[in-house]
């Protein structure tokens, strides 16, 4: 089986495995370490035999795929305010639950696979049990009566030589354990078998290159020091919190919380994901593959399952279906990605099917494969919050409702608005004279609920327009001036059209019939004469594109100029500089090559640096590109018109 059938697909959904237990000791003699137990009594690998105060905790680290540890705070911070339980119902590694149990919250963790069961029971239902000394020990010990099937079914596969031996005796020891004991250590291996160096983490590869390298005792060594780590994440939050292992739609129906946190597997443009599959071989380790026929045919032998996969064609009724399932939850949270199926309407529409209002925040998300490849992929990260009432507070609300407290909405000064404007995670479309960037949550909360549709007659910078297309409203931006019409046409009319790298490349290309008009023009004002010529090039070359390619390229330059400006206005020339009245082309031409003109509008920045700023910003503007699902409209009109 293939996962990922290409490097995007890799990049966007594998684990963040450069967090993963760095550092851990192994021993360097492989032959020693096959023949000597490894003894952990009183070496930095013991167990925490008491639960620790919870400055001293360590951090859960997971490397699961799709984890959402770098993303808890945020995602507590749009917790909404009074919640006392949650259900984490899709809980896999379980690191939402924990933080979740951090909070002082009554958890209930569910997941369908038994490793993540496993986990959730470790750490989030079980608040005093921990494995001592001696029993880490003795599972580290040989046993002579421990099974070979892991020796038997996966020689060659995932691991180093002699590796499949101590797994099967680690296996057979376990089973000595009951209880959240036995959760412990399972979830201990389990996670020694994803992580190690040289490895994916997922079990989806038979090739050698991916292997875990660790020799024997170097496993051993990681074993122990994953049991002293989960050990130590044990603790009491007072409340009685639950692990569950159900399927979602037999789980939901039952549940009584305040809040659902939906983590759900999904397939996006790239690529869908099997959970079960991609971690096939620690599923089966969990149960010692009692009941499970290995695909002995499949290059990962990995098991049988029915297990169906959401994909593009199902994701529709599958979100559907157990979002209805959840309708006497008071509260969700779902989180999701961008080019996820379904698409941010549909997925509006079937939370609105259920009778919850929802509102939006998003989060640019960083994935990387391990800090030894360096390789990254930068992605948006949706949470969808959901409720009887959309604006329902959250943590990032207390700030403007203590300041609605103090005095009328309507008598607000800038700083007021400016502490309330996090709570709806906005998106800048541009700095921008007189912008209202930093009013969009308090602006958009006085708009009248059953509003569909609204003018921003004076759209300028696009920030509040574009604001309210991803508010899911009918958007008809207006401006009398060009660049915010271009602007506007770019980001809120458009819903579809990018501009590609040959786009980008055919831009900057050099072009003999371009003009020099801003030259000639604007010599010794604003910009080197350099520079003056290469927007003389570049915004012939921007002639050429059709629709919306042109208006996302011209928006794309004057975010560029504006942004290498002295003053990011252009109300200054530079006869300004050091006071003088009467500058001499002499004195502008040496003016160009001079750094530190404070008082002067122009500046000495580089071609190349103008070449950067713009590539950079059409991938921004790129990226700002989405169909909300509504005819959104940009026009280039006097307020009076656009208003009748």
């Amino acid at each position: 089986m293939q996962l990922f059938a290409t490097d995007n697909e890799r990049i966007a959904f594998l684990l963040e495995a450069d967090a993963d237990l760095q550092g851990f000791l192994g021993l360097t003699a492989e032959g020693a370490a096959q023949e000597a137990p490894v003894d952990i009594t009183g070496s930095t690998s013991s167990p925490q035999a008491e639960e620790l105060p919870e400055g001293e905790r360590p951090k859960y680290i997971t490397n699961y795929i799709g984890s959402k540890q770098k993303l808890v705070e945020w995602i507590w911070k749009h917790t909404p305010d009074g919640v006392a339980s949650v259900c984490d119902a899709f809980s896999g590694s379980a690191v939402v639950s924990y933080m979740y149990k951090t909070k002082g919250l009554r958890v209930v963790a569910n997941d369908r696979l038994r490793y993540a069961y496993h986990a959730a029971r470790a750490i989030v239902e079980n608040d005093d049990t921990r494995i001592s000394s001696e029993e880490l020990n003795a599972l580290l010990q040989p046993n002579g009566k421990a099974a070979s099937f892991v020796q038997d079914n996966f020689k060659g596969l995932f691991f180093a030589n002699g590796v499949h031996a101590i797994i099967d005796q680690v296996r057979a020891n376990i089973d000595a354990l009951s209880g959240y004991k036995k959760d412990i250590a399972l979830f201990a291996l389990g996670k020694t078998c994803m992580s190690g160096k040289g490895g994916f983490g997922h079990f989806s590869s038979s090739t050698d290159y991916g292997k875990r390298q660790d020799t024997p005792g170097e496993f051993k060594q990681r074993f122990a020091k994953n049991v002293a780590r989960i050990n130590a994440l044990v603790f009491s939050n007072g409340k009685e919190c639950k692990a569950n292992q159900k399927d979602i739609n037999a789980l939901l129906p039952e549940v009584k919380t305040d809040l659902a946190y939906f983590d759900p597997p999904y397939a996006t443009e790239f690529s869908t994901t099997n959970y079960e599959k991609s971690y096939h071989f620690v599923e089966g380790l969990m149960t010692y593959w009692d009941g499970l026929e290995i695909n002995a045919d499949s290059k990962t032998h990995h098991y049988a399952t029915d297990h169906q996969t959401v994909t593009k064609a199902n994701a529709n009724a599958f979100f559907a279906t157990f979002l209805a399932n959840a309708r006497q939850i008071p509260h969700w949270l779902i989180s999701y990605r961008d080019h996820a199926y379904p698409n941010e309407t549909e997925m509006r529409q079937i939370i609105a099917d259920t009778g919850k209002d929802v509102s939006l925040r998003s989060h640019d998300h960083h994935y990387s494969i391990s800090s030894r490849h360096g390789d990254a992929s930068d992605a948006k990260e949706y949470l969808f919050i959901c409720a009887h009432d959309a604006r329902t507070q959250t943590k990032a609300d207390e700030d403007a409702e203590a300041l609605e407290a103090c005095g009328e909405l309507d008598e607000l000064e800038l700083l007021s608005c400016l502490a309330g404007k996090a709570d709806d995670d906005p998106v800048r479309v541009t700095g921008y004279m007189g912008s209202k960037y930093v009013m969009l949550g308090w602006i958009a909360r006085q708009v009248p609920k059953e509003a569909h549709s609204v003018l921003d007659a004076f759209s300028g910078g696009a920030n509040v327009a574009y604001h309210f297309k991803r508010q899911g409203l009918k958007v008809v931006a207006n401006d009398l001036l060009r660049y915010p019409y271009h602007l506007a046409r770019a980001v809120v009319e458009n819903s579809h059209e990018t501009l590609s790298e040959d786009d980008i490349a055919r831009i900057l290309a050099p072009n003999a019939d371009a003009g020099d008009f801003i030259v000639r023009t604007f010599h010794g004002y604003y910009y080197s004469k350099p520079v003056l010529a290469w927007l003389d090039q570049v915004w012939a070359n921007i002639q050429k594109l059709p629709g919306y390619k042109k208006d996302l390229a011209l928006a794309t330059l004057g975010t560029t100029v504006k942004a290498k400006s002295a003053f990011g206005q252009f109300n200054r020339s530079k006869k300004n500089a050091k006071g003088s009245s009467d500058t001499t082309d002499a004195m502008s031409d040496r003016l160009e090559s001079e750094a530190g003109l404070s008082n002067s509008q122009l500046t000495n920045v580089p071609v190349s640096e103008f070449v950067a700023t713009f590539r950079k910003t059409a991938k921004r503007f790129n990226s700002l590109v989405f169909d909300n699902g509504q005819e959104c409209k940009a026009t280039n009109l006097d307020a009076v018109e656009a208003v009748q």
